[in-house]
């Protein structure tokens, strides 16, 4: 976390700018809030204050973030559990993930912006770009270990792990990587966190269907509009990318609707308003 960070949100605190004030929500907004609370009961057993969340208990990017959502007077009893959650909890719980599922206690909020809501402007028209596919990214999980061996060999791949156990480092900066049509998008701990970023450029995410999701709403993504599905166990990868690359006008159209996808979650004013009344629903369910 970056001194500048602190210095934002500080300025923003002065100017009471946060916590963020509610807005007039559009259609798309409204069914985003039905969706972020789908609750499986409504009963809280074990609870905090809000305001009891603190730079000693929690990571300072999830610190920043929450109270740009709620009150440092707010005590409401509440339950929250920070980091990369990859399962469902048995009360209603504040998170920043969570498994897809059509029912869940986990009430996703915009945490951990810094790294979660990423977006760039890509100067690189799609039609310039290389014919080919590219993942840089740390190979701890068994999932990502089998995605690097399945992609070995495939000559229309430059994929590498950017991981300490590596023992070539190939790092490789985001403005290169978006040199590449299609760039991998990869879980790991929970999500993945490239994602945002890629459906906001002028490239194309390549990806098995996702199984966690976060403020992005991964679960509403949709295989051959926003992104191109490849197996859970990366078995089609160099027949998917040869099979898309006939299809100009297909990948057109994904590149496009990635990235109208991705605008969605561009204003972060309107993401932390939206996040408010997340909380104000979650206290009127709750009991």
């Amino acid at each position: 976390m970056k001194i500048q960070n602190f210095i934002e949100y500080a300025y923003g605190r002065l100017t009471r700018k946060y916590p963020a004030k509610k807005i007039k929500l559009c259609s798309s907004e409204k069914s985003r809030l039905d969706y972020y609370i789908k609750l499986q009961n409504n009963l809280l057993k074990k609870t905090c204050a809000a305001n009891s969340v603190t730079l000693r208990n929690s990571p300072s990017s999830y610190y920043l973030d929450w109270y740009r959502l709620i009150s440092h007077m707010d005590d409401r009893l509440c339950a929250y559990r920070f980091g990369d959650i990859t399962h469902h909890f048995n009360q209603p719980t504040f998170t920043k993930s969570r498994p897809i599922s059509s029912l869940s206690n986990n009430v996703l909020l915009p945490l951990n912006t810094i790294r979660h809501l990423n977006f760039i402007n890509d100067p690189v028209p799609f039609l310039k770009k290389k014919e080919m596919a590219v993942w840089r990214g740390a190979a701890y999980r068994e999932s990502r270990k089998k995605f690097l061996s399945a992609s070995q060999g495939i000559q229309t791949c430059d994929v590498a792990d950017t991981s300490k156990n590596s023992l070539d480092k190939h790092y490789m900066p985001i403005r290169k990587q978006l040199k590449y049509k299609y760039i991998f998008a990869i879980e790991g701990n929970d999500v993945a966190t490239n994602l945002k970023w890629i459906m906001s450029s002028n490239s194309i995410p390549v990806m098995p269907k996702p199984r966690y999701e976060t403020w992005f709403c991964e679960g509403r993504l949709i295989a051959g509009q926003h992104y191109i599905e490849i197996a859970n166990d990366f078995s089609d990868i160099e027949k998917v990318i040869e099979t898309y690359s006939s299809q100009p006008r297909l990948l057109s159209e994904i590149n496009d609707e990635s990235k109208q996808y991705a605008n969605m979650f561009s204003s972060f004013e309107r993401q932390f308003s939206l996040g408010r009344m997340v909380i104000d629903i979650y206290f009127d369910l709750i009991k």
